[in-house]
């Protein structure tokens, strides 16, 4: 109280009684409930729940940082997969006497199902400019549905998920 009061005197401008007022006062509580509370063990007890619930929380703020982190390397993973599939189909679709123009996967991206990387769903768009003749369209045709079926086997789709367009002139 002593010190307050020379405090208080010393202050240039009563304008800042108040805080040292509020500073002295959580003092003195402390000072005076300090040896409460270390008989009846509650300051360890008051420590120890902060300890724990500072502890909690990090660990959720890390896991959440954890999640976030693999979530967006999944991401990064599947985009560099679904880039791979695509060539591979490029690849497999010059067996085709018709262009490739284009080239779409879709996967399974949720981490969460059990299908979970496979492949969903193609589709492929090539461009003919051929002869229109009666067999060459035939043959073109063939080499579709034998593009399609190697597609269905190799990756284990139905040849209904996979869509094949074929722009003509």
């Amino acid at each position: 109280m002593i010190l307050m009061t020379a405090l208080m005197n010393l202050l240039p401008d009563k304008k800042y009684e108040k805080y040292v007022q509020l500073f002295a006062g959580m003092v003195f509580l402390h000072l005076f409930f300090s040896p409460i509370t270390d008989l009846s063990g509650l300051e360890a007890q008051m420590a120890g729940a902060f300890e724990r619930i500072t502890f909690q929380t990090d660990a959720r703020l890390l896991k959440k940082e954890i999640e976030d982190l693999d979530g967006t390397r999944i991401q990064r993973l599947i985009g560099q997969y679904e880039m791979t599939l695509e060539q591979e189909l490029r690849r497999m679709a010059e067996s085709v006497e018709a262009k490739c123009m284009d080239v779409q996967v879709v996967m399974e991206t949720d981490p969460d199902q059990e299908e979970f990387g496979r492949l969903r769903a193609v589709e492929m768009t090539f461009d003919w400019k051929g002869d229109s003749g009666a067999e060459q369209v035939r043959n073109v045709n063939r080499q579709i549905a034998e593009l399609r079926k190697r597609i269905g086997e190799q990756y284990g789709m139905e040849e209904g998920n996979i869509t094949i367009i074929i722009e003509t002139e």
